[in-house]
C-alpha cells in the first residue's frame, strides 16, 4: 500500500528539477504532452510514481483536479495547521 509519507519521498526528490529551456519537463514527456504547463501533470506522474496512480486522475489541468477531488469529497477548502494566505 502506498502511503503518504512515499508520494511526499517521489515529491522530495524532484526538488531541483528544472524546466528547460524549450519549456521541456520529465513530467509533460511522461504524460504525453511536453512543453505545456505541467503543475498538474507532475501531480500525475508523483503518483504514478509512488504506485498511487489509481488514486490520482490522469489530468493536465489543475482546475480538473480540483473538481475531481471536490466530487468525491476528497477536497476541502478548509484551513489546515501551518497553512497561510498569501498576501502578494
Amino acid at each position: 500500500m502506498t502511503t503518504a509519507g512515499t508520494v511526499l519521498d517521489v515529491a522530495r526528490s524532484q526538488i531541483g528539477t528544472v524546466e528547460q529551456p524549450n519549456g521541456s519537463t520529465p513530467y509533460g514527456r511522461a504524460y504525453g504532452m511536453d512543453r505545456v504547463a505541467w503543475c498538474a501533470m507532475f501531480v500525475w506522474w508523483v503518483g504514478q510514481q509512488a504506485g498511487a496512480g489509481a488514486l490520482i486522475p490522469k489530468a493536465a489541468y489543475t482546475p480538473t483536479l480540483a473538481a475531481w477531488f471536490q466530487q468525491r469529497g476528497q477536497a476541502s477548502r478548509a484551513c489546515w495547521p501551518g497553512w497561510r494566505r498569501r498576501t502578494s
